[in-house]
Formats: C-alpha cells, sequence, structure tokens
C-alpha cells in the first residue's frame, strides 16, 4: 500500500506541474503587451509647436490679466496706507478699505489657481487631435502584430523590454522621424 501512495504522489506531483506549464502556455500564447511612450511622440509631431505657441499666448494673456489685477492692488494698498498716515479716515472706512484689499487678495489667489487650471484645460484641448492621431496609428501597429495590450510608459513602468516597445513602431506609421 504504501508503494501505491508513493505512486499517487507522484503522480499528483507530474498531473499539477503538467496542468500549470498548460495554464502558463495558454495565457502566453493568449496575451502580447506592448508598451508605448505618448510623450516621445507627442514631442516629435509638427503639431506641437502651433499648440505650443497658442499656449503661450494664452499665458500671456493670463499673465496680463493677473498684472492688472496686481495693479489695482498696489494702487489701493497705497491709498490705504496714504490715508492711515494722513489719518483722513474714520474708523468705519479703514474697516471698508480693508476689507476690499482683502476681497482683491482673494480674487487674485484665486485667479492665480485658476490660470493654472485653464492652462492645463487648453493644452489638453489642444493636443486632443495629436492624441487622437497617435492611437489610430497605435491600433493600427498593435492590431498588425498582434498585441492584446498596451501600456503608456508614461505610468511608470521600471522595465521595458524594446522589442515590445511599440513607440517607433507607431511613429513611422505617423510618418515621423526616427533617430536610430
Amino acid at each position: 500500500m504504501y508503494i501505491w501512495l508513493q505512486n499517487f504522489e507522484q503522480m499528483k506531483k507530474i498531473f499539477f506541474l503538467l496542468t500549470l506549464g498548460l495554464f502558463a502556455f495558454q495565457s502566453n500564447a493568449q496575451s502580447k503587451v506592448g508598451s508605448i511612450d505618448i510623450d516621445f511622440i507627442i514631442s516629435k509631431m509638427p503639431e506641437l509647436k502651433p499648440v505650443k505657441d497658442s499656449l503661450a499666448a494664452f499665458g500671456y494673456k493670463l499673465d496680463e490679466q493677473l498684472n492688472e489685477k496686481m495693479e489695482s492692488y498696489r494702487t489701493k494698498l497705497q491709498t490705504y496706507n496714504d490715508a492711515i498716515d494722513a489719518q483722513s479716515m474714520t474708523e468705519e472706512q479703514m474697516v471698508e478699505k480693508q476689507n476690499e484689499i482683502f476681497a482683491l487678495e482673494d480674487e487674485i489667489q484665486k485667479f492665480r489657481q485658476n490660470g493654472i487650471t485653464m492652462i492645463q484645460l487648453r493644452e489638453d484641448e489642444l493636443k486632443r487631435p495629436m492624441y487622437s492621431k497617435i492611437a489610430v496609428a497605435l491600433e493600427k501597429v498593435a492590431t498588425e502584430n498582434k498585441y492584446t495590450q498596451v501600456i503608456s510608459t508614461d505610468s511608470g513602468l521600471v522595465f521595458i523590454d524594446p522589442e515590445y516597445d511599440l513607440t517607433i513602431p507607431v511613429m513611422k506609421q505617423m510618418g515621423l522621424p526616427v533617430e536610430d
């Protein structure tokens, strides 16, 4: 009986290893994962220059608006300080002017925060056609090479086998210059 039990244990191990090997083979055969560096591709696209120019112009307009608010703030603050030095305001007027100055400070702070968000939204809006163009080329390259999944390197990958990096094939598909 001991021999039969020993053979059963060996057969169980063999069956387990065969099942594990078959599962590993099957899962490997079903998926092929590649990677792509979207930021690198965008940096090589000729459409990027007009996007950068437009963002710079938009940022300049926001800076002008901020400078106007800052100048208004400085003027109100100087007027307030001059009135205090000359002792030409009542207590009530001082409180009113202080509230105006504090409100303007809050407005400037909100404008700065909103400005950053507005620039990010504008950048996303302007780059959307570029991302669409990359998506079309990526879909074609991935389909032709039978990739089931493609991971963006922007997501913090630690290791990428160059054999599975689709950045260059996608750039070639888009007609972008590729440096070897």
